[in-house]
C-alpha cells in the first residue's frame, strides 16, 4: 500500500509518501539495502518504484567525511519518503587524525564520544527518528556493547559467515545467522533473546556462504554484482547490461522465494542494491533488479521492508529468532573468471 498526502504549510517538503505491507506467514519479505554513494545515486529509483530501503548515511568511502548538505539531503529523504538511513563507520581516519586507524580499535571513550556526537548531529539535521542504526563490517563485541548502551538497537551491513581480512575492516562474521536475528549480549554473532528492547542484526545481502567465506564476498544476492564484470567485460566491453548478467541473481531469488514456503513465519531476506557509479552500467543493473523484484511481487506473496521496520516487526512478534531454512544450489556454477575457481 502507498500513502500519499500533501501538506504545503511553508516547509521544505510539500508532498509526502509512505508505503506499508500487510503480510501473513506465507510471505517472503525483501529488505533492500543500498551502499551507493557515488553518482548516480539510487534514491530516485527507489522513490519512483515506491520501494522502501535502508542505506549508509555517510560518504567517507570516497570523501573525507559527509558534509552538512549531504546529511540535510539524507534527512529530507527520510522525512519525505520514509527512507531509512543509518550511520556508517569503518576506518577511524574519517574521524581521527590517523587515516589508517580502525575506529573499532580505538579506546572505549573515543568510540562512545564519536557515536554520541553523531546521535546529536542526527537531531540537528532534522531526522524524523533518533539515530539507532549502526552499519559497519569490522566491529567486535566491545564496540557493540558501547553502541547498545547508547541506544543503538540495529546492526546493519553484516556479512554472514564471511571471515577474511577486508583491509583494515577485519571482517569476522563466522557463525552468524544468515537472516535477521536478535543479537546476543555475549557475542554479536550469536542469536540471543528477543524482547521490546532487543538489538537486531540485519545482513547486507543474502550470501552463498561457502564461496564468500573462502574466496570473496561477491557470491551474494545483489543486482549490480561485481562478478558480472569479472565474467563478461572481456567479451561485452561496455555492453554489459544484459539479461545474462542478472540470470544467476534471478535464480538466487527463486531459491529464496521457494524457501519462503517452507517456514512457519514470514521469510525475511536481504538484497544489496550497491555500487552505483563504481562502474558506468552498475546503476542500470541495480534498476533492472529492482524492477524484477517488483514484477515478481505481482504473482508471488513478496513484500518489501527496510531494516529498521524489520527490526521493529521482530521485536513485536518474536521472543527468539525464528528458524528459517534456505536450499541454495550453486547458482554460480560455471563461472571461469573472477574470485571463484572454475573447479569449485
Amino acid at each position: 500500500y502507498l500513502l500519499h498526502w500533501v501538506c504545503d504549510i511553508g516547509g521544505d517538503i510539500p508532498v509526502f509518501y509512505r508505503n506499508f505491507s500487510v503480510i501473513d506467514d506465507s510471505f517472503a519479505v525483501a529488505i533492500l539495502n543500498s551502499t551507493s554513494h557515488r553518482q548516480p545515486r539510487p534514491e530516485p529509483d527507489f522513490h519512483e518504484l515506491h520501494l522502501p530501503f535502508s542505506y549508509w548515511a555517510e560518504s567517507m568511502l570516497f570523501t573525507p567525511r559527509g558534509s552538512a548538505q549531504q546529511f540535510a539531503n539524507f534527512s529530507m529523504g527520510a522525512r519525505q519518503y520514509g527512507d531509512d538511513p543509518g550511520l556508517m563507520i569503518f576506518k577511524g581516519g574519517c574521524y581521527l587524525k590517523d587515516d589508517q586507524t580502525v575506529f573499532y580499535d580505538e579506546p572505549e571513550p573515543v568510540q562512545r564520544a564519536v557515536l554520541a556526537s553523531y546521535q546529536e548531529l542526527w537531531g540537528m539535521h532534522g531526522f524524523p527518528q533518533p539515530l539507532s542504526s549502526l552499519y559497519t563490517y569490522g566491529l567486535g563485541n566491545g564496540p557493540v556493547k558501547v553502541a547498545r548502551s547508547l541506544g543503538f538497537d540495529l546492526l546493519g551491513a553484516l556479512c554472514a559467515d564471511q571471515n577474511w581480512g577486508d583491509g583494515p575492516f577485519q571482517i569476522n562474521h563466522w557463525g552468524m545467522p544468515a537472516r535477521p536475528y536478535f543479537v546476543s549480549s555475549e557475542d554479536f554473532r550469536k542469536p540471543g533473546p528477543g524482547n521490546s528492547g532487543a538489538m537486531v542484526g540485519v545482513q547486507q545481502c543474502e550470501r552463498y556462504t561457502v564461496g564468500c567465506r573462502d574466496y570473496n564476498c561477491v557470491y551474494s544476492f545483489e543486482g549490480g554484482i561485481s562478478y558480472a564484470f569479472d565474467q563478461y567485460i572481456a567479451q561485452a566491453k561496455d555492453k554489459v547490461v544484459d539479461e545474462i548478467i542478472l540470470s544467476r541473481e534471478k535464480d538466487f531469488l527463486e531459491c529464496l522465494l521457494n524457501s519462503a514456503g517452507q517456514t512457519d513465519t514470514p521469510f525475511f531476506f536481504s538484497c544489496g542494491i550497491e555500487m552505483n557509479g563504481v562502474w558506468p552500467e552498475m546503476g542500470k543493473l541495480n534498476r533492472m533488479m529492482m524492477e524484477h523484484l517488483v514484477k515478481r511481487s505481482r504473482d508471488f506473496p513478496l513484500a518489501f521492508a527496510n531494516a529498521s521496520e524489520t527490526a521493529k516487526f521482530m521485536r513485536r512478534h518474536y521472543d527468539k529468532t525464528p528458524e528459517s531454512i534456505l536450499y541454495l544450489p550453486d547458482v554460480y556454477c560455471g563461472l571461469t573468471q573472477g574470485g571463484k575457481p572454475a573447479c569449485h
